[in-house]
């Protein structure tokens, strides 16, 4: 026999309309049945439950039992009615009825359940069970897409005040951000400081959404904070390691790329931690200098951790390209990643004529061919 217990626990939030032209059953329906739902309303015939129904606000009833023969309007018009206007309405029939035939009518108007007079009590508890279980499990998962969609709003939103485009204009950088579906935590901060040095931080949080969000928002913070009071580089990258160390929880990390440029004597300091390989091309296209990831992400470890940037005296007009992991990922229609391989390809093709970044990313897209990339495409060239 179905648990009465485990019955009431999903039906505790619902509303069920029972329809029945006999007075007495339909009054002992009520009585019985509201031990176990949050309301339950009652009608006479299939005109008056539709009229209850339609005067109602949407999704209001959760659960129709039904009677099948009633006059003015039987059950099954009513279940076929109602189905023109609500699909998610689950609707339980009440008949004497046995044959074949009506129970293919019943399934193509669609109807969810059928309970065969005469009712037992144990035939009915077990059958709004199971019928009040899948309603509950549908209502957990809208809850769920709803609780989504706000935490992507809220997302969304703070990295929209986050990623302020006045902030990243300056005449050396180009960049590009194509964001996925979800926020997926790359991000990018451009500052010139008053000795005009160059700072540029290209990173990409753990996690989707919300979390992701946080993070960035504490990167936001301590980059320009500490861009604007002019630290050197080495002490920026070590109080973002510090911050994340400290506040996030020990799967969450930031791989990045920071880099100083100093463009009156062309010296470059950059430090990788966790990120694709920043490439360096000289003025003809060349490949100068690769600066692979030396160091751990932000926020693995506090002891031991490395906070010094590598330095390179760039040639004379040379560029500088970042990209984060969500271009290298990039897949085709047959699931191959752009990878680091294609990646430099396409750097050596379009090096020489000194590509704009629509140029680069033009050439990732005829690799996807049409597919959409899952993550984050973060692409910057800094002009040396």
């Amino acid at each position: 026999m179905t648990d009465l217990k485990q019955l009431k626990a999903v039906a505790a939030g619902m509303t069920l309309l029972v329809v029945d032209d006999d007075d007495g059953i339909r009054q002992m329906l009520q009585t019985l049945l509201e031990n176990f739902f949050a309301r339950v309303q009652v009608a006479a015939n299939g005109r008056e439950a539709l009229a209850l129904y339609r005067d109602g606000p949407p999704g209001a009833i959760d659960l129709l039992l039904t009677d099948i023969q009633m006059p003015e309007m039987d059950g099954l018009a009513l279940a076929r009615a109602i189905r023109e206007d609500d699909h998610d309405l689950k609707i339980l029939v009440v008949s004497a009825h046995n044959e074949a035939p009506f129970f293919l009518s019943a399934l193509e108007i669609g109807v969810d359940a059928f309970i065969v007079k005469p009712v037992q009590t144990a035939q009915l508890f077990a059958t709004l069970f199971k019928v009040c279980q899948t309603i509950h499990h549908r209502k957990a998962r809208e809850r769920y897409q709803a609780d989504l969609a706000e935490e992507h709003r809220i997302a969304s939103a703070l990295v929209a005040r986050l990623m302020r485009h006045e902030e990243l204009v300056d005449p050396a950088v180009a960049w590009r951000l194509r964001t996925a579906p979800e926020v997926a935590g790359d991000w990018l901060a451009v500052y010139r400081n008053a000795h005009d040095q160059l700072l540029v931080m290209l990173t990409d949080t753990t996690g989707y959404g919300l979390p992701a969000a946080i993070n960035l928002s504490m990167l936001h913070r301590v980059f320009y904070s500490m861009a604007r009071k002019g630290f050197a580089l080495p002490w920026i990258v070590a109080e973002l390691n510090r911050v994340v160390h400290e506040v996030s929880t020990v799967d969450r990390f930031v791989t990045a790329t920071l880099l100083l440029f100093d463009p009156s004597d062309r010296v470059l300091e950059l430090w990788n931690g966790g990120s694709p390989t920043a490439w360096l091309l000289d003025r003809n296209g060349r490949e100068e200098r690769g600066f692979s990831s030396r160091n751990l992400p932000l926020g693995v470890v506090r002891e031991g951790f490395t906070a010094r940037p590598e330095r390179h005296l760039c040639s004379e007009g040379a560029q500088l390209f970042l990209c984060s992991d969500g271009l290298l990922g990039a897949n085709s229609p047959t699931g191959e990643p752009l990878g680091e391989a294609r990646w430099r390809s396409v750097l050596a093709e379009q090096g020489v004529a000194q590509p704009g970044v629509d140029h680069l990313l033009a050439a990732v897209d005829r690799h996807l061919d049409g597919n959409d990339a899952a993550d984050d495409v973060v692409l910057l060239r800094l002009s040396c």
